[in-house]
């Protein structure tokens, strides 16, 4: 939820719009298919 508040507040004010969807995606990805996997793509 945090994380939610935080990418609404920057797409409100237009900052990082970018870098928090694509943390946004890594982090589903790292869940989806486990830490392993996330390093690996690292």
């Amino acid at each position: 939820m945090e994380e939610e508040n935080k990418r609404k507040r920057a797409e409100r004010f237009g900052l990082n719009v970018v870098k928090m969807n694509d943390f946004e995606k890594k982090k589903k990805r790292a869940e989806r298919f486990g830490l392993l996997q996330d390093v690996i793509i690292k």
